[in-house]
């Protein structure tokens, strides 16, 4: 697998994954909101292709498992490692601690966090959603839609990307999606430029063939790339 290193508007690619969903939750009559942090870089080095692939397979599931209520998407800027990532409870003094604390070869992180109003989790599956052909995730699949091969998938872009995945949910009361990725900043601010536009030039009105059985995730993947300029055949 291939992964990208270059600069990239972590806050652009957010919300154009936002826009490829928003009309699915318009549909269902659910809201989709979502809150940035402003100590986050307005530029970062890595994969914004990965990224917005790991954010939309969990936003396009929380459309599907969201009846009523909606979702809402935090991204927050850790200044610690990714043992901090993990601890979801972990209250604002002990944030603020970490953060005096913190070395300066610590790397900062960001972290999405994805929580919805859906149905939720059963706490026997919660520790097996993210293994490839779990039974669990395929027989909600099969039940919704879809391969059940979506989270496994994302925890391996995660992991590839030097991050870590995880949930929390309680059944019938929505469950809350996150992930950890270093935040890296880049180095020459002018070369960041030219990089985008050139990336920009090299990927401009592509024909591309989308390979997905599930009816929504047609919708949304066709939807984001015609935005881009792109013509999508499923």
């Amino acid at each position: 697998m291939h992964l990208e290193s270059i600069p990239y508007e972590p806050k652009s690619v957010l919300e154009a994954t936002l826009e490829a969903v928003r009309a699915s939750c318009e549909e269902k009559g659910i809201y989709l909101t979502f809150d940035w942090n402003k100590d986050i870089p307005f530029k970062l080095l890595g994969d914004p292709n990965r990224l917005r692939q790991v954010l939309l397979n969990l936003l396009s599931n929380a459309v599907k498992f969201t009846k009523e209520g909606g979702i809402h998407v935090l991204v927050q800027f850790i200044p610690g490692s990714l043992d901090s990532c993990n601890r979801q409870q972990e209250k604002q003094r002990k944030l603020n601690a970490i953060t005096e604390q913190r070395q300066e070869d610590t790397p900062a992180l960001i972290k999405f966090i994805v929580k919805d109003t859906g149905m939720g989790i059963l706490p026997e599956h919660q520790s097996l959603i993210f293994h490839r052909y779990n039974q669990g995730a395929l027989s909600i699949a099969r039940k919704h839609g879809g391969t059940g091969l979506g989270l496994s998938i994302c925890k391996l872009l995660v992991k590839r990307m030097g991050g870590t995945i995880g949930v929390e949910s309680e059944f019938g009361q929505g469950s809350s999606f996150w992930f950890c990725l270093p935040a890296e900043i880049p180095n020459e601010p002018d070369a960041a430029e030219a990089a985008d536009d050139e990336l920009v030039s090299e990927t401009e009105g592509l024909k591309i063939l989308v390979a997905e059985d599930n009816k929504i995730n047609q919708k949304l993947v066709k939807r984001m790339l015609e935005r881009l300029g792109h013509t999508p055949t499923i």
